[in-house]
């Protein structure tokens, strides 16, 4: 048997790349929209506004783009939590 030990340089949010990034921010508007239960959503929160937009525009492929437009100072708080591989990926450590 044998051990081998790889070593990975992990980033806060503000050390990465702009495409990494983009990458962080699309990965956490994807996850909020996979985990949210629009039923029970606040009809107050920006989120709810941003889905109700993309709705009533009848162009649900630019969800994410309301999301981000109606909820950047929230996501960014968010993503500035975690830390990330280089490639915008979250680091689960």
């Amino acid at each position: 048997m044998r051990t081998i030990t790889k070593e990975f340089k992990i980033y806060k949010y503000d050390e990465l790349s702009e495409k990494s990034k983009e990458k962080a921010v699309s990965d956490y508007i994807e996850w909020w929209l996979g985990t949210i239960d629009f039923e029970k959503l606040n009809k107050n929160t920006n989120l709810y506004k941003a889905i109700r937009k993309a709705e009533e525009m009848r162009t649900p492929w630019f969800e994410m783009q309301y999301v981000w437009d109606y909820c950047k100072k929230d996501i960014l708080k968010n993503v500035k939590r975690d830390e990330y591989y280089e490639n915008g990926s979250v680091f689960c450590g």
